[in-house]
């Protein structure tokens, strides 16, 4: 996956999330509010 500043801002979420998806995350590890954000990001996968 390339992000580069050709692609739409569409397009950059779309790969973001992609990305977001295909890592293991350690929600331990993170604060409140980014596992928040980060719950919804997988929230949005499933819809």
């Amino acid at each position: 996956m390339v992000i580069n500043k050709f692609l739409t801002l569409e397009g950059r979420i779309n790969v973001l999330i992609d990305i977001i998806l295909n890592i293991e995350v350690d929600k331990s590890q993170l604060n409140k509010d980014v596992v928040a954000f980060y719950d919804q990001i997988m929230n949005y996968n499933q819809l």
